[in-house]
């Protein structure tokens, strides 16, 4: 009867395990336009200050930290309140380098700021400019003399809401990231 039982257990136990959700460095990496298509989804959404929504949109767990005064440069004028995001996992189409979420309430205003810069694995999901312009189709292309590689930008819901790409010598889509209420006053 023991012999029984402790076969219904680990039989029990490894169908548990089976169940278990992947972790995000798990999941199967998305194709190019289904990356790109949750990046638009958070841009056009333009809400982050819900991380669950967000991070599920970027496969990225990501984790409030306390919120702080921040005070201008003399120490005692109050600018407003800012939240520093961590992640705490992310999909393996990203690096962790170079992983940037901040959130800034200015003081007397009833709005927030966000800047959120995130680095891709180009050695596990490559988009091309050709994938960019198919999800985003209004892009903003930003040519600089000083950079070999064009950039590219996408207007969200305002003036002061962007999202910026970036791409490597390989052709790769390397860094973006997103700016809300940037030049808001």
């Amino acid at each position: 009867m023991k012999k029984i039982s402790l076969l219904l257990a680990v039989s029990g136990m490894a169908m548990l395990s089976a169940c278990a959700p992947l972790k995000l460095d798990q999941l199967p990496p998305r194709t190019p336009t289904d990356f790109l298509l949750d990046i638009k989804a958070v841009a056009d959404e333009n809400d982050f200050i819900n991380l669950d929504v967000v991070g599920k949109r970027l496969r990225i767990d990501l984790v409030s930290g306390p919120e702080e005064s921040v005070y201008a440069s003399d120490g005692t004028t109050l600018l407003g309140y800012g939240i520093d995001v961590e992640q705490k996992g992310m999909a393996s189409e990203y690096t962790s380098a170079d992983f940037h979420y901040r959130i800034f309430r200015p003081k007397d205003r009833s709005f927030d700021r966000a800047l959120v810069s995130l680095s891709v694995n180009t050695d596990v999901v490559c988009m091309t400019e050709g994938d960019l312009r198919d999800v985003f189709k209004k892009l903003n292309k930003n040519i600089s003399p000083h950079v070999l590689l064009p950039s590219y930008s996408y207007d969200g819901q305002g003036k002061s809401d962007w999202t910026y790409f970036k791409f490597d010598s390989n052709g790769c889509l390397s860094r973006l990231g997103f700016f809300k209420n940037n030049g808001r006053k």
